[in-house]
């Protein structure tokens, strides 16, 4: 939504030509969610929500009969009838559809639900359809209205929903506002979904160019079971058991389940011989210890007919269920467990197998650990924080990075910021425009193009807690705003002259003391030891302070509110879709979530030191692990205790937190092997290897530099990327390297980007563990196809017997610009003949990159 424009829209009404005027429009709607719901600012209580509307004016010259459809403004729809397109002076036709099974918002089915299907699709057979021709003109100017607290609707990465028990679709529409905004990119129109989805009281939505969806789901289980694309053709068989249930791929096993994702269900692939595969989802095939592999490593199954149905054998055992899991067995006492019946598949694909579809909801959070079909597939999300890389050379790294996996850069600050050569004046931001040390608005605004294009979503580094220190000059003046900034503007004193009109501000944005508007109401820093007269920091006590003597915003102001969310409409518009919020445990969290929630973002991380996990910190998103690699570095002696590592903050659940493997202020001015950086050399480099290789973090930052003699300094010079130092054999690096100011590019050293592809393929439970005979040895078997070893100072001549498929291997911790440097060659029941591991380094093989 722009603020303070005036816009159009069209609505359908009934009657001859008339004018009304509606001052405020109320709606009611009868609302069922359970307490517990995740979409909570619905009452819950009296079980009724209200929703006004903007004031309108209505002018209607129609011949329609009967009234279908309710006002509606500027892409903020109400809770009962349905939206429209938005024209003026013509008419229009929207289709108005009623679904044969209405549902209330927690899915369950109710009375008098309209919905509307803007669509030129064929419609579900239970759909009842009508047709009205309007010419409805409104015009009005809307202000910037704070929302108060929000639910974050996180983008789930599932696979397209289709309606199953207990997730409803509730509307569809299909017009311009849905399509691509100025600067080509969606998220506009994703923004004006979430939107629709609000209005309802829904807590689901799904996306694709053109086209919005509302839902409601009862849990998130269901939600999960709804995704699901369907099959691509009809070609093979499913299995269901004696129970009526189907053989499905579970996240680990085989399952049998009712209300099964048709996607992920076992085909029957029949050969001449009376002989079958068992096809799981994408293409892969079951093997012989019932695990999802290649095809060479399918087991051949024998079909025998019995009882009605047909039994299953593969060297002497029967495929049998017990409860609801798959298993071998011999074949004496199978019983009907052992029996199955072959049914045809029966759900197509909705959208079509190159569709892009974004499903978001209020029951996932930021970067689920699965997505996907059933929301069963294991998600290993993996980032490079392109530290102060200007957005030119960001925009030629993602061409690079895309083709290697990675899911996302994270940039630097990119608003205005004071002068200066450090890394931290970043982080005092001026105004919001856009030009800083890495470049321009339109510098920006290419690079998120350009990432975008080769599949690489932006993370921005958002400083919303407070601005820039005053100058000196400013403090002894004490009045006026003589300090100025990278790109020329005006601050000092808690006041800034801004750069975009919008962002002009006064002491009265600020928390300040009662009679001294410049003043700090309170500080908070090394001298208070990082307290504001509490025993704790996770209560917010120090949020009103002056971190460091930075000006802290006053985010209860709506002047603030209307600032920050501008700023972050701005981003969002132009296609970044992830943010890292900094200085966020200083934070009101009910009043950031009325800001950052009002835009549907793929992923939200905040700055987090130590401190445990608070309630109500969601808003911000995820947390940070700062300790697991420090638990690595000091570990990486004990193979058997690193290898276990699966978090650093025992109080973090992995999944709750972002892996970084270095971080702007936490590094050190020489090489400390207790302190990950780059300085470690060698030892640093098996440190990001085994982050990326561990079956356990879902999310992974990598660290990509400069080099420094001191912490303070900011970049060498250069746009990013240049002449970037070579992969290190040494631990620590020598002096001289180490203190040189070049640009060292960690994400580029050798077997990083193999690495990347070993974790997309196998971040899977583990099945087996060695210890090695050698210090800092071990290794372990992922799945059924994924081997990964350490060792230490000695290296370790490998002669295990993996379980993997025999043949050629490459060893992806040596891949270096698509070339592989290792190899490792395995034989039967996939002995290692040929292949080791250097020292201080790692191996990792998997099936998908066999030679």
């Amino acid at each position: 939504m722009q603020f303070g424009v005036e816009m159009t829209a069209t609505f359908l009404a009934t009657g001859t030509g008339s004018t009304s005027t509606t001052p405020m429009l109320s709606t009611t709607a009868t609302s069922a969610w359970p307490s517990t719901s995740p979409f909570s600012n619905i009452s819950s209580a009296s079980n009724t929500q209200t929703t006004t509307l903007f004031s309108t004016t209505t002018t209607t010259n129609t011949t329609a009969s009967t009234t279908t459809a309710r006002t509606t403004t500027a892409g903020f729809f109400g809770l009962n009838g349905t939206s429209t397109t938005s024209t003026t002076g013509k008419f229009t036709t929207a289709t108005t559809t009623k679904l044969s099974t209405p549902v209330s918002s927690n899915g369950t089915s109710t009375t008098n639900t309209w919905t509307t299907l803007f669509t030129t699709s064929p419609q579900p057979a239970s759909a009842q359809t009508t047709t009205a021709s309007t010419f409805v003109t409104t015009t009005t100017s809307t202000a910037f209205q704070p929302s108060g607290p929000l639910v974050a609707m996180p983008n789930c990465f599932l696979a397209p929903l289709v309606e199953k028990t207990g997730c409803q679709r509730l509307m569809v529409e299909e017009d311009a506002r849905f399509g691509l905004n100025e600067l080509q990119q969606e998220t506009t129109a994703r923004r004006i979904c979430q939107e629709s989805a609000r209005a309802l009281g829904a807590n689901t939505w799904q996306f694709r160019v053109g086209r919005c969806e509302v839902w409601n789901c009862s849990s998130k289980a269901a939600l999960q079971r709804s995704a699901d694309s369907g099959r691509s053709g009809t070609e093979g068989l499913l299995l269901q058991d004696y129970k009526g249930r189907i053989v499905a791929t579970g996240k680990e096993e085989l399952v049998a389940e009712y209300d099964f994702v048709e996607s992920l269900a076992v085909v029957v692939i029949q050969n001449p011989d009376s002989t079958a595969y068992l096809q799981g989802a994408d293409g892969s095939y079951i093997t012989m210890g019932l695990a999802v592999g290649l095809q060479q490593e399918a087991a051949r199954w024998s079909l025998s007919a019995a009882d009605d149905g047909v039994a299953l054998f593969v060297e002497g055992q029967q495929l049998v269920v017990r409860s609801s899991r798959l298993e071998l067995q011999p074949p004496a006492g199978a019983g009907a467990e052992g029996i199955f019946h072959l049914v045809p598949a029966g759900l197509q694909r909705a959208w079509g197998p190159d569709a892009r579809v974004w499903v978001h909801s209020s029951w996932c959070q930021y970067q689920e650990p699965y997505g996907g079909e059933g929301g069963r597939q294991r998600r290993s999300a993996t980032y490079v924080q392109l530290f102060e890389w200007s957005h030119a050379a960001v925009a030629k790294e993602c061409q690079q990075l895309g083709a290697q996996g990675v899911d996302g850069v994270q940039l630097s600050p990119v608003t205005e910021h004071v002068v200066g050569d450090q890394w931290w004046v970043r982080y005092q931001p001026v105004s919001f425009s856009l030009n800083s040390r890495s470049g321009s608005a339109a510098n920006l605004r290419h690079a998120v193009a350009a990432c975008r294009s080769a599949g690489v979503e932006v993370v921005a580094d958002v400083v919303l807690n407070h601005m820039a220190r005053p100058c000196p000059e400013a403090e002894n003046a004490r009045l006026g705003t003589p300090c100025v900034g990278w790109n020329g503007t005006a601050y000092g004193n808690r006041r800034t002259a801004g750069a975009r009109g919008w962002d002009r501000a006064n002491t009265s944005f600020f928390h300040h003391q009662t009679g001294h508007d410049t003043w700090g109401q309170c500080g908070v820093g090394p001298e208070t030891g990082f307290l504001c007269g509490s025993p704790v920091t996770t209560d917010c006590s120090c949020c009103p302070c002056d971190m460091y003597g930075l000006p802290d915003w006053d985010l209860a102001e709506p002047a603030v509110q209307e600032m920050h969310t501008r700023h972050l409409e701005e981003l969002h518009s132009m296609g970044i879709t992830m943010l890292r919020v900094d200085a966020a445990l200083y934070m009101e969290s009910e009043l950031m979530s009325g800001i950052l929630n009002r835009f549907p973002w793929d992923m939200v991380y905040q700055e987090w030191w130590h401190e445990l996990p608070v309630p109500g910190r969601e808003v911000f998103g995820l947390y940070r692990d700062l300790k697991f690699m420090r638990r690595a570095a000091a570990e990486m002696h004990d193979a058997a205790q690193v290898l276990s590592l699966q978090q650093g903050n025992f109080y973090i659940p992995a999944e709750d937190a972002v892996y970084p493997t270095c971080f702007q202020d936490g590094r050190s001015d020489a090489a400390d092997p207790t302190v990950p950086t780059f300085k470690n050399g060698l030892a640093f480099h098996q440190q990001q290897k085994f982050l990326l290789a561990s079956p356990f973090p879902t999310t992974v930052v990598l660290w990509s530099g400069y080099s420094w003699q001191s912490i303070e300094q900011g970049p060498p010079g250069g746009a990013g990327g240049e002449e970037c130092m070579a992969t290190p054999s040494a631990s620590p690096l020598p002096l001289e390297l180490a203190s040189s100011r070049r640009w060292v590019c960690e994400h580029r050293w050798q077997g990083v980007a193999g690495l990347i592809h070993f974790r997309k393929a196998c971040r899977k439970a583990i099945t087996k563990s060695w210890a090695g005979a050698c210090v800092g040895c071990g290794a372990l078997r992922l799945g059924a196809g994924c081997f990964l070893a350490l060792a230490g100072p000695d290296g370790w001549q490998l002669r295990l017997t993996t379980g993997l498929p025999g043949g050629r291997y490459c060893d992806l911790s040596s891949l270096e610009n698509r070339t592989c440097v290792r190899e490792v060659l395995l034989g039967d029941e996939g002995r290692i003949l040929e292949g080791g591991v250097p020292a201080g380094d790692l191996l990792a093989i998997s099936t998908t990159w066999m030679l």
